[in-house]
């Protein structure tokens, strides 16, 4: 019973907090897009797993001139790669990372990224915590890092045969350039991300998870921070 106020109590201060840090910024709203992306995975006697993941992302903005695709032609934003790794140390802990290299219109990009990933149950509720820190290249940009804590609520369930999970997460990023003292005001936070999805699994090795994300950029603070 304690452990759960606790956690009713952290969320309404994480809630509360992303309130007042947003507030003052202008949010930057984009058309909604289509993110396709394919998984593969394989997973030791642990649970440890190694994967390999292909994304697309298009937009649904007619106007937009971007990569040639099959589908959608030049409202393709982006073609990416990334070959990831996570170990797990107990039931609760673990610990990953992944290299990512990506193309976009007039740039390329290679994302690094390592996190560290909590797991506990209140009332048959999975609660998964992740703290990320990735460092982003850019072919013709200075290159950036970013912090991204994220916390994800997910509940399993099974109907006939198949394993049915409805999850929800949001995700917070803090940009910086690794530099102290710098004189330019700056955000507090740089964009949030809500993501739902639901995943079906006919059998073990199968895995259909179609998802809805919500991202939000934020422009700039007027004030310094």
């Amino acid at each position: 019973m304690f452990s759960k106020f606790k956690f009713y109590v952290f969320l309404l201060f994480l809630l509360a907090f992303i309130k007042f840090a947003v507030q003052a910024q202008q949010k930057q709203h984009i058309d909604p897009e289509l993110w396709p992306e394919v998984q593969t995975e394989y997973v030791f006697k642990n649970t440890s797993f190694l994967y390999f993941r292909h994304q697309y992302r298009f937009t649904t903005n007619p106007d937009y001139k971007g990569l040639n695709s099959f589908v959608l032609n030049d409202q393709l934003k982006r073609i990416q790669f990334r070959l990831g790794y996570e170990h797990v140390f107990t039931n609760t802990w673990a610990l990953g990372g992944s290299q990512m290299f990506s193309f976009e219109p007039g740039r390329r990009l290679f994302f690094t990224d390592v996190y560290i990933r909590h797991l506990n149950a209140i009332g048959g509720i999975q609660l998964f915590k992740r703290v990320m820190i990735d460092y982003l290249q850019y072919t013709n940009t200075p290159s950036i890092g970013r912090f991204r804590p994220r916390l994800d609520l997910d509940k399993p369930f099974k109907i006939n045969n198949i394993t049915v999970r409805l999850r929800t997460g949001y995700e917070v990023f803090f940009y910086t350039d690794f530099k102290a003292g710098r004189q330019t005001p700056v955000r507090l936070i740089d964009r949030t991300r809500l993501r739902a999805e639901i995943s079906l699994q006919p059998n073990p090795h199968i895995t259909f998870t179609p998802f809805f994300t919500k991202q939000t950029d934020y422009a700039k603070l007027p004030r310094y921070w």
